[in-house]
């Protein structure tokens, strides 16, 4: 079941309801203004956040085409390991908004190294989509962010 994001009266980034069920459509790449990357983690990334009530939050997202494990998550070969490991994020915690800015709190998180601290994403509409844009941020000289295209599939009251 998908929500429409257009209520009877106009919404904005700053105002909607965030709360429910997302799936991930698109993950893009830009640089210097240009989109760089229409497929950062492949043709069909797949994903899933959750905004809940109380402001909390949990994310999992999968790249496109990951390999199976040759064994299972014990025995499998380390490099398959490694890959299975760099090709998903999750993360769950609270989330604080203002207005269009949204932040995750990371309480718990596939990267260790990022627990305890905040991930600042900007809301963007486009019909029933929610795009979350990551900060732009300089690297080797140019300017980098990331937009996450996401279609509602539950709301919080389903």
């Amino acid at each position: 079941m998908s929500a429409s994001l257009q209520p009877s009266s106009p919404i904005t980034a700053s105002t909607f309801d965030i709360e429910g069920t997302w799936r991930l459509l698109a993950v893009e790449a830009w640089v210097d203004g240009q989109l760089a990357d229409p497929h950062l983690n492949g043709v069909q990334p797949n994903g899933l956040i959750h905004y809940l009530s109380g402001q909390r939050m949990a994310v999992l997202i999968a790249h496109d085409g990951r390999a199976l494990l040759s064994g299972d998550r014990y025995r499998s070969p380390q490099a398959e390991l490694a890959q299975a490991a760099a090709t998903f994020t999750a993360y769950a915690g609270c989330y604080t908004r203002e207005g269009a800015k949204l932040v995750h709190h990371l309480q718990v998180s596939s990267f260790e190294n990022d627990v305890g601290s905040d991930y600042v994403r900007y809301i963007e509409l486009e019909g029933d989509c929610m795009w979350l844009v990551s900060p732009k941020a300089v690297v080797q000289g140019k300017e980098r962010w990331v937009r996450l295209k996401w279609t509602r599939v539950l709301t919080s009251d389903a």
